[in-house]
């Protein structure tokens, strides 16, 4: 017997008593093994690969799609109500409070959940803590995602998104005033291992291992407690694992997201911490966070 008859006979072997009973899912299974033997797995994995990415098109793709398809109105107002119905109100709900259908599959009980827009506080601005973000976060927000809770939606095109961040604004108040002016944030220098090491000091000062840990892995003395503004449970970044982080991971984001801190959320920002600070410090502690990584590549 040849090597490729060999799985498709064992099965046969051990399968045939499913074949005559109870459920038809042995047939299905030989047929499988059958392929497998005849077909190199490289070769199979791609294929199946392929068509389920033409079957199930990412989120981004399937929206942009949809929009493309339908007629879609020409006035901006009704422009940016089709596009939040279509992309936003499945996890935000129609009244931008969170309760959209898909939102209950969302861990329930336990921090983040999507957004409600209706109060204005947001996690991901450039503005200072406790102020709403300013038109170019919620487009950066919407255009990149959020890495493990929402796809991004660059595939919209910037003028799309321009009128769904219009209309993310209209469900709260906080928006009606004028818009706060971005935290100036300092061109960054070259990250090295020698800033890193400072940096490890920078991060014992601050008591940044309280929340995340001694190792950055979000488990430090004070993570267990930790809930939001919502009261939920709420755990502190694993800072192993940057292609995580909320807010972005270079270190432009790092600094955006420590200055403006996370509203809603027990992580503050140091934007007066950072103003009594040497300059440098800041670039230190984000040197020392890039060690901290378990990605490939990410360390300086």
């Amino acid at each position: 017997m040849s090597p490729s008859e060999q799985p498709t006979a064992r099965i046969q072997q051990h399968g045939s008593t499913s074949l005559r009973g109870r459920t038809p899912f042995s047939a299905i299974s030989i047929l499988a093994a059958s392929l497998v033997a005849l077909v190199p797995p490289g070769a199979l994995f791609t294929a199946l690969t392929a068509a389920r990415a033409e079957d199930h098109p990412a989120p981004e793709r399937r929206v942009a799609e949809d929009t493309a398809n339908q007629a879609e109105p020409t006035d901006p107002q009704q422009q940016a109500e089709h596009i939040y119905a279509t992309a936003c109100a499945p996890c935000h709900g129609s009244k931008g409070d969170g309760t959209g259908p898909a939102a209950f599959s969302i861990a329930p009980h336990i921090a983040p959940r999507p957004r409600d827009f209706t109060k204005g506080t947001y996690k991901l601005r450039s503005t200072p803590s406790g102020t709403a973000p300013v038109d170019a976060d919620l487009h950066r927000t919407i255009a990149r995602g959020i890495p493990r809770y929402m796809p991004a939606f660059a595939a919209l095109g910037d003028d799309a998104i321009a009128a769904l961040v219009e209309r993310v604004k209209g469900f709260s108040a906080k928006f009606a005033a004028p818009p706060p002016t971005s935290v100036r944030l300092p061109e960054p220098p070259a990250i090295d291992a020698g800033m890193a090491a400072s940096g490890a000091r920078v991060y014992e000062e601050l008591g940044c291992a309280a929340c995340h840990g001694p190792q950055g892995r979000g488990n430090g003395p004070a993570a267990a407690a930790l809930r939001d503004t919502a009261g939920l449970p709420i755990w502190p970044a694993d800072l192993a694992h940057p292609s995580w982080f909320k807010g972005g991971s270079s270190p432009a984001d790092i600094y955006r997201t420590l200055v403006t801190g996370m509203d809603g959320t027990p992580m503050p920002g140091y934007a007066d911490v950072f103003a009594d600070l040497a300059p440098e410090k800041p670039w230190q502690l984000i040197a020392y966070i890039a060690t901290l990584s378990r990605e490939r590549g990410s360390a300086p």
